[in-house]
Protein backbone atom coordinates (compact mmCIF):
# COMPACT_ATOMS: atom_id res chain seq x y z
CA UNK A 1 0.00 0.00 0.00
CA UNK A 2 1.18 3.50 -0.61
CA UNK A 3 2.29 5.59 2.44
CA UNK A 4 2.42 9.04 0.57
CA UNK A 5 0.06 11.47 2.32
CA UNK A 6 0.28 14.65 -0.02
CA UNK A 7 -3.47 15.75 -1.30
CA UNK A 8 -3.66 16.39 -5.18
CA UNK A 9 -6.73 17.63 -6.96
CA UNK A 10 -9.34 15.85 -9.14
CA UNK A 11 -7.85 14.98 -12.78
CA UNK A 12 -8.98 12.86 -15.34
CA UNK A 13 -7.53 9.28 -16.05
CA UNK A 14 -8.32 6.30 -17.91
CA UNK A 15 -9.89 3.08 -15.50
CA UNK A 16 -9.78 -0.35 -16.81
CA UNK A 17 -12.11 -2.68 -14.57
CA UNK A 18 -11.59 -6.30 -14.72
CA UNK A 19 -13.93 -8.29 -12.36
CA UNK A 20 -14.06 -12.06 -12.43
CA UNK A 21 -16.81 -13.95 -11.17
CA UNK A 22 -17.20 -18.04 -10.50
CA UNK A 23 -19.50 -19.74 -8.68
CA UNK A 24 -20.60 -24.01 -9.08
CA UNK A 25 -21.05 -24.50 -12.79
CA UNK A 26 -20.86 -20.54 -13.87
CA UNK A 27 -17.88 -18.64 -14.67
CA UNK A 28 -17.96 -14.81 -16.29
CA UNK A 29 -15.65 -12.09 -16.84
CA UNK A 30 -16.91 -8.36 -17.03
CA UNK A 31 -14.33 -5.70 -18.62
CA UNK A 32 -15.20 -1.67 -18.58
CA UNK A 33 -13.03 0.50 -19.97
CA UNK A 34 -13.79 4.62 -19.46
CA UNK A 35 -12.20 7.72 -17.69
CA UNK A 36 -12.10 9.07 -14.09
CA UNK A 37 -12.12 11.29 -11.74
CA UNK A 38 -9.20 10.63 -9.82
CA UNK A 39 -7.83 12.43 -6.71
CA UNK A 40 -6.38 12.33 -3.08
CA UNK A 41 -7.01 14.09 0.08
CA UNK A 42 -5.16 13.05 2.90
CA UNK A 43 -4.79 9.41 3.30
CA UNK A 44 -8.30 8.65 1.32
CA UNK A 45 -8.64 8.56 -2.45
CA UNK A 46 -11.45 8.94 -4.82
CA UNK A 47 -12.45 7.63 -8.02
CA UNK A 48 -15.57 8.24 -9.67
CA UNK A 49 -16.93 6.86 -13.17
CA UNK A 50 -19.74 5.94 -15.02
CA UNK A 51 -20.33 2.40 -15.96
CA UNK A 52 -23.18 0.57 -17.41
CA UNK A 53 -25.77 3.50 -17.02
CA UNK A 54 -24.81 3.92 -13.43
CA UNK A 55 -22.22 6.47 -11.60
CA UNK A 56 -19.26 4.48 -9.67
CA UNK A 57 -17.76 6.30 -6.90
CA UNK A 58 -14.98 3.95 -5.45
CA UNK A 59 -13.28 5.58 -1.75
CA UNK A 60 -10.42 3.99 -1.12
CA UNK A 61 -8.92 4.29 2.76
CA UNK A 62 -6.17 2.31 4.70
CA UNK A 63 -7.77 -0.65 5.19
CA UNK A 64 -11.09 -0.52 3.32
CA UNK A 65 -12.88 0.06 -0.30
CA UNK A 66 -16.27 2.06 0.29
CA UNK A 67 -18.17 1.58 -3.77
CA UNK A 68 -21.29 2.83 -4.34
CA UNK A 69 -23.27 2.72 -7.39
CA UNK A 70 -26.19 4.83 -8.66
CA UNK A 71 -28.56 4.87 -11.27
CA UNK A 72 -31.10 2.42 -11.98
CA UNK A 73 -29.44 -0.49 -10.63
CA UNK A 74 -27.46 0.69 -7.30
CA UNK A 75 -25.70 -0.22 -3.57
CA UNK A 76 -23.82 0.91 -1.22
CA UNK A 77 -21.01 -1.70 -0.24
CA UNK A 78 -18.01 -1.63 1.86
CA UNK A 79 -15.23 -4.10 1.49
CA UNK A 80 -13.09 -5.00 4.88
CA UNK A 81 -10.41 -7.48 4.43
CA UNK A 82 -11.71 -10.82 7.04
CA UNK A 83 -14.79 -9.10 7.48
CA UNK A 84 -18.53 -9.81 6.22
CA UNK A 85 -20.64 -6.93 5.78
CA UNK A 86 -24.62 -6.35 4.37
CA UNK A 87 -25.90 -3.98 1.76
CA UNK A 88 -28.89 -3.75 -0.34
CA UNK A 89 -29.28 -4.22 -3.94
CA UNK A 90 -31.53 -1.92 -5.32
CA UNK A 91 -33.34 -2.31 -9.06
CA UNK A 92 -36.31 -0.90 -9.93
CA UNK A 93 -38.61 -3.83 -9.10
CA UNK A 94 -37.06 -4.13 -5.70
CA UNK A 95 -34.20 -4.71 -3.16
CA UNK A 96 -32.03 -7.82 -2.50
CA UNK A 97 -30.58 -8.10 0.39
CA UNK A 98 -26.87 -8.74 -0.28
CA UNK A 99 -23.59 -9.04 1.76
CA UNK A 100 -19.83 -9.88 0.75
CA UNK A 101 -17.08 -11.44 2.62
CA UNK A 102 -13.55 -9.19 1.79
CA UNK A 103 -10.91 -12.04 1.45
CA UNK A 104 -7.98 -9.83 0.31
CA UNK A 105 -7.37 -6.21 -0.41
CA UNK A 106 -4.33 -4.74 -2.10
CA UNK A 107 -3.42 -1.39 -3.87
CA UNK A 108 -0.68 0.71 -4.89
CA UNK A 109 -2.07 4.21 -5.64
CA UNK A 110 -0.10 7.30 -6.53
CA UNK A 111 -0.89 10.62 -8.12
CA UNK A 112 -0.26 9.09 -11.91
CA UNK A 113 -3.22 6.61 -10.54
CA UNK A 114 -2.20 2.71 -9.85
CA UNK A 115 -4.05 -0.84 -9.14
CA UNK A 116 -6.65 -1.51 -6.34
CA UNK A 117 -7.03 -5.53 -6.34
CA UNK A 118 -9.80 -6.88 -3.85
CA UNK A 119 -11.49 -10.61 -3.68
CA UNK A 120 -14.95 -11.36 -2.36
CA UNK A 121 -17.36 -13.12 -1.74
CA UNK A 122 -21.08 -12.08 -2.84
CA UNK A 123 -23.96 -14.08 -1.23
CA UNK A 124 -27.32 -13.25 -1.80
CA UNK A 125 -30.21 -15.55 -1.09
CA UNK A 126 -27.80 -18.48 -0.05
CA UNK A 127 -26.40 -18.28 -3.32
CA UNK A 128 -22.60 -17.57 -3.34
CA UNK A 129 -20.71 -15.62 -6.26
CA UNK A 130 -16.53 -15.53 -5.80
CA UNK A 131 -15.20 -12.40 -7.47
CA UNK A 132 -11.84 -11.05 -8.14
CA UNK A 133 -11.52 -7.22 -8.81
CA UNK A 134 -8.55 -5.43 -10.75
CA UNK A 135 -8.88 -1.93 -11.21
CA UNK A 136 -5.87 0.06 -13.05
CA UNK A 137 -6.25 3.82 -13.16
CA UNK A 138 -3.79 5.29 -15.55
CA UNK A 139 -2.52 8.62 -17.43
Amino acid sequence: MTSEKESFPARELRISVLNEQRAEGFSDTVRETSFCSFRRSGDKFYISYKAEGSRVMLKVERASISMKRTGEFGASILYIPGSETEFEYRTPYGSIPMSVFTKHLEYDLNEDGGVIEFGYIMNAGGDELTNMMRIIIER
